[in-house]
């Protein structure tokens, strides 16, 4: 088990005492974490950047189910915009979603059937909000999947990932 991932026991291993002599680890319904440990920061760009910690590696090949949880806090001028990146993909399907803490409806709900660098999810809030991902992909080779973010609109003001955000990812049977 590393730093930023759970797992459940698949086994554990007991003596005649009832003392544990072994555990095995397992995984929580096959899903891994990995969770931002610290804020990320973006002040005057507008230009998509991976972020410096949500992001896995992905055989082709293979159906991924992914979902993210995604705290931010942005301005009012320059907001904050989303995207997925990674290797080529051979089918895609990511429902987003974002909504600022003070809002009474979503900001953005959209589906992504590609990814591109000119697909994007943009969300308006002043404040502290929350985007939310979920879906599957079929990566055609190896590569990294991962998250880029940026000011929507370039600004002296920072624009935050927070710590806390976080990508699930498991292989599908």
């Amino acid at each position: 088990v590393t730093a930023g991932t759970y797992a459940n026991p698949s086994s554990v291993a007991v003596d005649a005492k009832g003392r544990v002599t072994s555990i095995t680890a397992g995984s929580a319904s096959g899903w891994t974490m990995v969770e931002k440990t610290s804020t990320e920061t973006r002040t005057a760009t507008n230009t998509f950047a991976d972020d410096s910690e949500l992001s896995f590696a992905v055989d082709g090949d293979v159906v991924y189910r992914v979902r993210a949880v995604i705290f931010f806090k942005t301005g009012a001028t320059p907001d904050i915009k989303f995207r997925w990146a990674g290797p080529t993909m051979a089918e895609v399907a990511l429902h987003n979603r974002a909504v600022a803490v003070d809002a009474t409806s979503y900001s953005l709900i959209a589906v992504d059937t590609a990814l591109s660098s000119t697909d994007s999810s943009t969300s308006t809030s002043t404040g502290n909000g929350i985007y939310m991902m979920d879906g599957y992909f079929i990566a055609t080779g190896a590569g990294t999947f991962s998250l880029q973010w940026a000011q929507n609109t370039s600004d002296g003001n920072d624009t935050q990932v927070l710590n806390g955000s976080y990508i699930e990812y498991r292989a599908a049977s």
